[in-house]
């Protein structure tokens, strides 16, 4: 029967009437051994499973995340499961018929791209606040280009929190913090307080048991839908404490207040939110070196 067979494809075989004769899986285990491992030793061009490295495995590991050599493109969760089957079969090839015993790589989820956040100018958010209908998505944006607050501060600012020009915040870590705003962000505060889209307790929160998270999460996602229709798209609610930030800086803020502004305990968090000199590197080397 296997006169015509390589030795991979013989071990195959015999692996998965072992599958099903001795070890007794179910017709669907089964289905799916014999669909990976025939796959495997095709694709991957292996002829005797006893000599293979772990170099192949690698290589492997490689075309399954990348589509290569006629793979189909998986996720690193589907590669884990169909990793398992293939080290089933070659422990039951080594423990059967000897060879090389071979350890599998690690497969871990690659690392996301870090993200690359806008950030607005003074004049932009003066547009988008002129621009924008909803007397709640003007004071919000006004709110957090002057604060630099969070979405999750901006939804947890109690009135009893305001006083004058400035909020009194809890921050990250607990930290007790004030922030500052505008004659404009004030004015805008006091006309939405009299609105009914305004609680009695909290600014934003018209029940004081609504979460947090799930408030901010609204308020983004409406606020995101009005500026892409005002001529902002991807639009992110955080890009205004990037704005902030940035807005700081070019004003000539020092990195040392911008920090204590952003409430920051280290000075490298505070230089990621820093857009200044995006853009303009030439025109920077140029006053130095030219």
């Amino acid at each position: 029967m296997f006169e015509d067979y390589s030795p991979a494809e013989k071990q195959v075989y015999q692996y998965i009437e072992w599958c099903q004769f001795v070890a007794n899986f179910t017709e669907a285990t089964i289905k799916s051994k014999r669909s990976y491992c025939w796959s495997f030793i095709e694709k991957m061009n292996i002829h005797d499973i006893k000599e293979i490295t772990e170099n192949e495995i690698n290589e492997w590991v490689r075309c399954r995340l990348s589509g290569d050599k006629g793979f189909s493109k998986i996720s690193v969760n589907a590669l884990r499961s169909e990793k398992i089957q293939i080290m089933a079969f070659l422990k039951w090839v080594h423990n059967t018929q000897g060879g090389t015993k071979i350890r599998f790589p690690y497969v871990v989820n690659p690392k996301p791209e870090p993200v690359n956040r806008k950030f607005y100018s003074s004049a932009e958010i003066d547009d988008m606040i002129d621009k924008c209908k909803s007397l709640k998505s003007k004071m919000i944006i006004s709110l957090a280009f002057d604060t630099g607050l969070r979405r999750i501060e901006i939804v947890n600012i109690k009135f009893s929190d305001i006083a004058g020009n400035q909020i009194k915040t809890i921050g990250k870590g607990r930290k007790l913090g004030f922030v500052y705003f505008s004659n404009r962000t004030k004015k805008l505060i006091e006309q939405f307080s009299k609105t009914n889209e305004s609680g009695e307790i909290y600014l934003l929160k018209r029940r004081e048991e609504c979460r947090a998270e799930s408030c901010a999460s609204v308020m983004t996602e409406r606020l995101k839908r009005e500026l892409f229709k005002i001529g902002y798209p991807n639009f992110q609610i955080h890009e205004l404490r990037h704005s902030f930030a940035t807005d700081l800086q070019k004003k000539g803020a020092r990195i040392e207040e911008i920090q204590k502004l952003m409430r920051h305990g280290d000075p490298a968090v505070t230089q990621r939110y820093l857009h200044g000199l995006d853009g303009v590197l030439g025109d920077v080397w140029a006053k130095y070196k030219g």
